[in-house]
């Protein structure tokens, strides 16, 4: 809701420094609740883009080797003494930049009577917000009910879905496998494994044909215990995931590109006229100065693109550093069995 009335607000200690109106710091505040809410912004490949367009190269033709014969000393020869030439291609990955953007919209006398720092407790949720936009963005923008900005590359499991390389067996183990698979036959690794924390219950209802249970965590040298095949789980936050359209979407997360255009900016505006509805539609206009609001403006812009570049061991031509496996019907066996 982007107008915060007193009835919103739960009494706390007073905050040391007072309520006040937004400190220009706050800024940096949001981006640092975005990253941490961010599985993207914090796992992908993440680069400053000095304008709003940048063109990223990506390796699109392997060079040619080939073995040389000596050459007679008489001169003579055949074409296997010739020395083969050879080139190397490069296409571009265009990043470009879009906004994202929200304002949020206080009644003075609440920011006067407010027994908390006001700011400091809305700045995290702004940031946990834009997180949540940026992650289903990248993992489902371009899929059914999931929008993304014409310039931005379709999401990873939108990609993995175009591309076929959806495991869609219902057995976890075989599903997982096969989308490991589908990555390491064209030549990459799979480093992370995405999906929301229920995929936990699913992998620790998975059991083999003695009922023992398969998936058992390990601690890692570097502390973190939920892996798969040795890549890092890493859990997106629920809101953000489709869980209709899969369990779970694994990458090579260097070949994922987030462009960052301009750091979080932040505005207090206190005379504009602001349209509130939900619709967009004008039919709940706020003046500002007449009603005696304050808003806090935030802006970020950011790119998302993703680079594959050729690799030897490419089986399939159009393969790409993406899969998923789909939903899968063992969670729900699982809850039910431990229900009755």
């Amino acid at each position: 809701m982007p107008l915060i009335e007193r009835a919103d607000l739960v009494a706390h200690s007073t905050a040391p420094d007072g309520p006040g109106i937004v400190p220009i710091q706050y800024s940096q505040d949001i981006i640092q609740a975005a990253v941490e809410a961010s599985v993207a912004m914090r796992t992908f490949r993440t680069m400053r883009m000095p304008t709003g367009t940048t063109n990223l190269p990506v390796l699109s033709a392997l060079p040619n080797v080939g073995w040389v014969n000596e050459t007679p000393l008489t001169g003579a020869g055949s074409t296997d003494t010739i020395k083969p030439a050879t080139d190397q291609g490069w296409s571009n990955a265009v990043l470009t930049a879009e906004e994202l953007a929200a304002i949020v919209v206080i009644p003075e006398a609440v920011i006067d009577d407010a027994s908390v720092n006001l700011w400091a407790e809305i700045t995290p949720r702004l940031g946990e917000a834009i997180a949540m936009v940026v992650d289903e963005t990248v993992f489902f923008g371009g899929s059914s009910g999931h929008p993304k900005p014409a310039t931005f590359a379709d999401g990873l499991y939108t990609q993995a879905a175009a591309a076929g390389q959806v495991a869609n067996t219902g057995a976890l183990v075989d599903d997982f496998n096969t989308a490991f698979g589908y990555i390491e036959s064209a030549g990459w690794d799979v480093s992370n494994v995405y999906g929301t924390r229920l995929i936990k219950t699913t992998l620790r209802g998975t059991k083999d044909d003695n009922g023992a249970p398969i998936y058992l965590e390990s601690f890692r040298d570097d502390g973190r215990t939920d892996s798969i095949y040795g890549a890092s789980i890493d859990y997106v936050a629920g809101q953000a995931w489709d869980s209709s359209l899969a369990l779970s979407v694994l990458a090579d997360a260097d070949k994922a590109i987030l462009g960052i255009r301009q750091d979080m900016q932040t505005k207090v505006l206190d005379q504009a006229t602001i349209d509130i509805s939900a619709a967009k539609d004008g039919s709940q206009l706020v003046n500002l100065a007449q009603q005696d609001l304050v808003a806090l403006r935030v802006r970020f812009r950011f790119a998302f693109t993703t680079a594959v570049p050729v690799t030897a061991r490419a089986d399939d031509a159009d393969a790409i550093p993406f899969s998923a496996v789909a939903p899968t019907v063992i969670k729900s066996a699982t809850t039910k069995a431990a229900k009755a």
